[in-house]
């Protein structure tokens, strides 16, 4: 009565390679908190850790917590001036926040 079909269509299908998605879901992870995206839109100028508390009122002990985890996972960068760690958004962070800003303008 319900017999199986096959699709009719001839074309190969190219399997879909789910690493590719896993390693986005990752990235999606890493930044789906309030507080990282925040941290990720003041760094469009880069901030010390002190600036970025200030910026987002956030606990130092927290935003430091989310900048160690967002440059391990290649969203930002901190070098060392003077006495203190500039943080800068890389290509990746910048790309990101690209995206969360398109997301917050609809």
């Amino acid at each position: 009565m319900f017999g199986r079909k096959n699709c009719r269509c001839r074309v190969k299908h190219q399997k879909v390679n789910f690493k590719v998605f896993e390693e986005v879901e990752e990235d999606l992870k890493a930044v789906s908190v309030a507080s990282k995206m925040a941290i990720l839109q003041s760094l469009e100028t880069p901030h010390c850790v002190c600036d970025l508390v200030s910026l987002t009122s956030l606990s130092q002990t927290l935003v430091s917590h989310h900048l160690s985890e967002l440059e391990e996972k290649g969203f930002v960068e901190g070098k060392m001036e003077g006495r203190f760690k500039r943080f800068y958004l890389t290509e990746k962070g910048k790309k990101f926040l690209e995206i969360i800003k398109s997301l917050l303008s609809k």
